[in-house]
């Protein structure tokens, strides 16, 4: 190969490739090869016009023909590279003639932008200051508002302190009214005090001298039917014609002499006479005094001291502190003052008593249930003063409950020819203010009081018929075997629930054709009780805050309908729930208190009598007979 300076190479040319794009380096390099091989082309033709002339061999000549031949192809190969480099320039030349109008477009369409930007900004500028002129009236509002908002509360606080100058003064002539009215009303309140003592002080006098009038006129009438003497027969019909006139004070002490000579007479020859109208006009005096209780609807409390326990208290150095004055009087010792205090009921009971005297008095108010009339009786107090002895009694001395029924069935069967009479009967207890039904398959499950048109009741409850003592008898004794009972300190068989049977009434006047239905409760309380004397704890304790409780919601009833208050809080317990009709409602009613005469008791003892005389003041006036109308069931 030829040499730049017309000599021959000792190798051949390498033949670069042109792999790289038009423009690169490589690119370059070629271009600059095949100029240097068009030069040699040039000089090898030139050597072979001297070829013949010169002194080189045909070895040579051979070598360069064949040199020749590879440079040509060679040539060929670069021509086409050259071809295709220049392909590629205009590619490129097009393609960036394309990014120049992309540019141009991009330029263009900047322009456009700007100009668009330039009126939204004067768009944008016009809204700012028409905002930043609605924000400097706001701001003037809002000053103004304030100033506005200043003056206002200078105004209130202007007015709150007239309003308080008022204030302060109508507070001061209020406080001197309310002065004026409590003493206005208290002035009213002694007067009607007044009034009412004066008129029940001419009531009393005025039934006194009817009582005092019926016995003078059944004495004088007896007195000329027996006395042997002339002369106090004659006195004795001038007394009468005195006593059947118009009487008064005066009147009876113008005849005072004239009784005092039948008396002097009679105490000295017929005593033994005297005695036994001394028990009629006894008599005669509960009467009216019973009748009257019925007119006016009272709640009769009756009173009963059991005997002294041998073992607990006498034994013990306990003294008796109860004393029985009469059948309407007892005294009992005062813990506090001790000095003895004296109570009046309707009928008082010694330890003495009996079974069957506690009945008599009882039995006109049992006895009604059978003319329509509701009845009710309970025995009220503490643990182990004689509430279930009273009651229920033992199987060879039984209490008020069997003796009340075998006396229904005694008149049930004396008017068998007039009246047609179905008698049911049912028992329950409160038990941790829980209803039971004694007679039920489950004694265990809790019954639901409600209220219909005969008053309240205990629905799902057994009520069995009963035909004969002994279904009673049976009854009581499935009904006492359910009972809760345990024992505590004070009792050891106490009590630990409140025990009702009743005995449903459904009777009709075969000649009349009036048919009534009534219901008799026989209620025995649960004791109350001093935790500290009773040593309940546990389920006892438990049982012993129900029972206080039922009997504390029993007095605040008791409370209310005695001071005429327009709410009696019935709903308090479930004992006062189902009693209500009966408490306060169209029911004869008959508290027993039974109360210990051992002065171990006495604190106790005091309280069941306050309780009791509380009850005796509440008046629900007179009970009405309980007639079935055409229609009911």
């Amino acid at each position: 190969m030829l040499q730049e300076d017309g000599g021959y190479a000792t190798t051949t040319a390498s033949t670069a490739g042109n792999d790289g794009p038009p423009g690169t380096p490589s690119a370059n390099t070629d271009r600059i090869k095949i100029e240097k091989l068009q030069r040699q082309v040039e000089a090898l033709k030139f050597g072979q016009k001297a070829e013949g002339a010169g002194n080189s061999s045909g070895a040579e000549v051979q070598w360069l023909k064949d040199e020749n031949a590879q440079l040509k192809a060679r040539v060929m190969e670069l021509e086409s590279a050259l071809a295709a480099d220049k392909g590629l320039r205009e590619a490129n030349e097009a393609l960036q003639a394309q990014v120049d109008s992309m540019q141009s477009a991009r330029e263009r369409i900047a322009a456009a932008g700007d100009a668009q930007r330039g009126e939204r900004e004067a768009v944008l500028l016009q809204e700012v200051e028409e905002l930043r002129a609605r924000v400097e009236k706001a701001a003037a509002d809002v000053a103004q508002a304030e100033r506005a908002r200043d003056q206002a509360r200078d105004d209130a606080e202007a007015l709150q302190e007239k309003l308080s100058l008022a204030e302060a003064r109508a507070s001061g002539e209020l406080k001197d009214a309310a002065e004026r009215a409590e003493r206005a009303e208290a002035a009213c309140e002694e007067a009607q005090a007044a009034l009412a003592g004066q008129k029940a002080a001419q009531k009393k006098g005025a039934v006194q001298l009817k009582i005092k009038q019926a016995v003078g006129v059944a004495i004088m009438e007896e007195l000329q039917n027996k006395c042997q003497s002339a002369k106090v027969r004659e006195v004795a019909q001038q007394v009468k014609q005195q006593l059947m006139g118009d009487i008064t004070n005066e009147a009876l002490q113008s005849i005072a002499p004239g009784l005092h000579t039948v008396v002097e007479h009679v105490a000295l020859a017929e005593s033994a006479k005297w005695k036994e109208l001394y028990g009629h006009e006894h008599r005669a005096r509960k009467r009216i005094h019973n009748d009257l209780m019925d007119l006016k609807g009272n709640i009769r409390v009756f009173t009963r001291a059991r005997p002294m326990d041998p073992g607990h208290e006498s034994g013990e150095g306990h003294r008796e502190g109860v004393k029985v004055v009469n059948d309407m009087t007892l005294q009992a010792l005062d813990a506090v003052s001790k000095g003895m205090r004296s109570f009046d009921f309707d009928c008082v009971f010694g330890p003495a008593s009996s079974q069957e005297e506690v009945f008599q008095e009882t039995e006109g108010l049992v006895t009604s249930v059978l003319d329509g009339f509701n009845v009710c009786i309970f025995a009220y107090g503490q643990t182990g003063s004689g509430k279930t002895f009273t009651m229920e009694g033992p199987q060879d001395n039984p209490g008020v409950n069997l003796r009340a029924l075998g006396r229904l069935f005694e008149i049930k069967q004396e008017k068998a020819d007039s009246k047609a009479i179905a008698i049911q009967a049912s028992a329950i207890e409160i038990y941790n203010e829980a209803v039971r039904d004694l007679l039920g398959d489950d004694p265990q499950r809790k019954l639901d009081i409600k209220q219909g048109a005969q008053g309240t009741y205990v629905q799902d409850l057994v009520q069995a018929d009963v035909a004969s003592p002994a279904d009673v008898e049976a009854l009581m004794q499935r009904a006492r075997s359910n009972r809760s009972t345990f024992s505590t300190n004070m009792n050891e068989h106490s009590s630990r629930s409140h025990s009702i049977l009743t005995v449903y009434v459904d009777a009709k006047d075969l000649a009349t054709g009036e048919r009534t239905r009534s219901k008799l409760h026989l209620v025995d309380l649960a004791g109350s009780e001093r935790l500290s004397k009773s040593g309940a704890t546990g389920d006892r304790l438990l049982e012993a805050q129900a029972i206080n409780k039922s009997l504390s919601a029993l007095g605040d009833v008791i409370q209310a309908l005695q001071t005429k208050q327009a709410h009696v809080p019935y709903r308090n317990s479930k004992l006062t729930y189902l009693m209500s009709d009966s408490i306060g409602g169209n029911a004869k009613t008959l508290m027993i208190l039974a109360v210990s005469p051992s002065t171990y008791n006495a604190q106790e003892t005091i309280t069941t009598l306050r309780w009791g005389q509380r009850a005796m003041k509440v008046t629900t006036g007179p009970a009405t007979k309980n007639v079935v109308q055409d229609g009911d069931k």
